[in-house]
């Protein structure tokens, strides 16, 4: 089954990791980048809205790179222009309806109209906010979503409204922290975790954010990240943890009410990715 997140019209989402793949070799083989020394990945992949089939933006380890053949070649982005207005570290992206391109990166959020060769901060958001990603689902492009934490303490989920362009903020919390967030539709999920391993909730909306409910998750250790949400059933979730010793596959048919081990690996064995 096709993953509808993804690029209208794209590969089965087994032939989509290889066409990650391949762009993660074209990483490998592009020029040296002006950025750090961290080895280069593609962090995520995104269709600019009215693109061509095929014609892809890259957010990389560093930098920025667009693909016009589905991942098989890939160049950068206004290199220069990216690294010195953003630090163009570790970045997530989306892409408005108007054609406005949105990062984070290294923290900061950012804007550019022309194509990403020149930058502006992000405008209303916190000054103070630190964000850990922004994201998209591409049945509502200008409906988006950030994970923030502001004053160093408060984790926030924010929602950008797409008459207004304003971001409020649509749940908190101090000691969980929420790195990603998972959209399908009117569904929203995400997990907020206590990094000292006081246990995690799992959030949920079915109203594409207006309440926002959550649920211990229960009985499952280690570093837990969602699937993507599937495509039809709403009950059906699945989630990876990550202990020191041994690695699990969990799924729950009840939207999150219990879950059962489906799957272990040893750490060496671990599971990076999973879609539909």
């Amino acid at each position: 089954m096709k993953d509808q997140r993804l690029i209208q019209g794209r590969p089965a989402p087994r032939l989509l990791a290889a066409s990650a793949l391949l762009a993660a070799a074209t990483l490998l083989s592009a020029a040296p980048a002006l950025g750090h020394s961290l080895f280069p990945g593609v962090q995520a992949i995104v269709s600019r809205p009215g693109a061509a089939k095929g014609d892809w933006l890259m957010a990389a380890t560093f930098g920025m790179l667009r693909s016009t053949d589905g991942g098989l070649t890939a160049g950068w982005i206004c290199e220069e222009a990216y690294v010195a207005d953003t630090g163009g570290v570790d970045s997530t992206v989306a892409v408005l309806s108007d054609g406005t391109w949105l990062v984070t990166t290294d923290g900061h959020a950012f804007s550019s109209t022309d194509d990403g060769c020149s930058w502006n901060k992000l405008e209303g958001v916190p000054d103070e906010a630190w964000f850990y990603g922004i994201w998209q689902d591409p049945a509502a492009l200008d409906t988006l979503w950030a994970v923030a934490v502001v004053d160093g303490k408060t984790h926030q989920l924010l929602r950008r409204d797409p008459k207004t362009g304003t971001w409020a903020t649509k749940w908190e919390s101090g000691p969980l922290h929420v790195k990603r967030v998972e959209l399908r539709g009117k569904r929203l999920a995400a997990l907020a975790a206590d990094p000292g391993g006081g246990g995690a909730l799992l959030l949920w909306s079915e109203n594409g954010g207006d309440t926002i409910s959550s649920k211990p998750i229960k009985n499952i250790e280690g570093e837990l990240r969602l699937a993507p949400l599937h495509p039809t059933d709403p009950k059906l979730l699945v989630l990876r943890s990550n202990k020191s010793e041994v690695h699990g596959v969990w799924r729950s048919t009840n939207g999150g009410e219990t879950w059962k081990q489906v799957l272990s690996f040893k750490p060496k064995q671990d599971l990076q990715a999973a879609t539909w």
